[in-house]
């Protein structure tokens, strides 16, 4: 995600939970998520990964797409680096050559099933809302 849509987004969530009346500690325990964690998104210093940003719009009780579209995740290849990100905080540090791997691999299967750049989380999120009501 480019810096300017990181800070975009940022600043949406702020804004968001501001008219919440949140404070960011709360915000960030709703959303299961570290209170630094969230300050560093809202200060645009850190772009969340699509789990992050998925728990964040939970709690904002917003629809997960259009926290997508502001963050600007214009296709699936842009989440590629969260999901390295995510098996390199769960098996520590991997290779390079595994994470070329990884990307590679993970490129094949965006193309080979077509994935949407909101991804079945979007959906699932809509859907639910609509059942909720």
């Amino acid at each position: 995600m480019e810096q300017d849509a990181t800070n975009k987004l940022g600043k949406h969530i702020k804004r968001l939970r501001e008219q919440r009346g949140l404070s960011q500690r709360q915000l960030a325990t709703k959303s299961g998520i570290h209170s630094g964690s969230l300050s560093n998104i809202e200060n645009g210093t850190r772009a969340p990964e699509l789990a992050t940003l998925k728990a964040i719009a939970t709690a904002l009780g917003v629809p997960v797409t259009e926290m997508v579209a502001i963050g600007d995740y214009l296709n699936p290849y842009d989440l590629l680096p969260s999901a390295t990100g995510s098996l390199h905080d769960r098996y520590g540090h991997l290779s390079k050559e595994a994470l070329a791997s990884i990307d590679n691999y993970l490129k094949r299967l965006i193309d080979e099933h077509k994935l949407e750049p909101n991804g079945p989380l979007a959906y699932e999120d809509e859907t639910s809302e609509s059942a909720e009501r």
